[in-house]
């Protein structure tokens, strides 16, 4: 678990480019937004604001200002990046510009129960992501996926690393094209 000065001596030291600012959505999807290294300190002090009417299931255009908060006990260095310019992430609290909770953010919402299940129940709850799947479908569903005619639960557990995979991929051809 880091704090917030421990992640910026972090970022700096170990040539940090981008973080991936990750949330999610009322679905359960991840959402991610990527900020540069040196907008981090902004990013602990005031959040990054984010249009919320574009996320399903958030707010409507007229109330969408909202702002990730990034939390530095859930810093992770994405080890599918190159070793030089570094990526990290971070999962975010959402919070409107006052700085009250947003009421959909999920983190809000289990910290909320949680601590009602302490309070009146007297119940701690300890959890964590599991990792679950169906090896069976990835097989039968395999030639699918790659021609995309078939959406699974397989495609959606890889989004996130296949997001990040097309960045790499439009970051290498840029550098190819400058280099020219």
């Amino acid at each position: 678990m880091y704090t917030e000065s421990e992640v910026l001596d972090f970022v700096k030291e170990e040539d940090v480019k981008f973080i991936r600012l990750a949330f999610f959505d009322m679905k359960g999807k991840q959402k991610n937004i990527s900020i540069m290294a040196d907008q981090l300190n902004r990013a602990f002090e005031m959040g990054i604001s984010f249009d919320a009417s574009a996320i399903e299931g958030f707010e409507a255009p007229n109330k969408s200002d909202l702002f990730l908060h990034p939390d530095p006990t859930t810093l992770s260095v994405l080890p599918w990046r190159p070793n030089t310019g570094k990526v990290c992430r971070m999962f975010c609290n959402i919070k409107y510009a006052d700085g009250t909770p947003y009421k959909k953010d999920c983190r809000n919402i289990l910290k909320k129960v949680t601590k009602q299940l302490k309070d009146e129940c007297n119940v701690t709850l300890s959890f964590g992501p599991e990792v679950d799947l169906d090896f069976s479908k990835m097989i039968y569903y395999k030639e699918n996926i790659a021609d995309k005619k078939i959406e699974n639960d397989w495609n959606n557990v890889l989004k996130p690393v296949k997001d990040e995979l097309e960045d790499s991929k439009r970051g290498l051809k840029a550098k190819k094209l400058l280099r020219k």
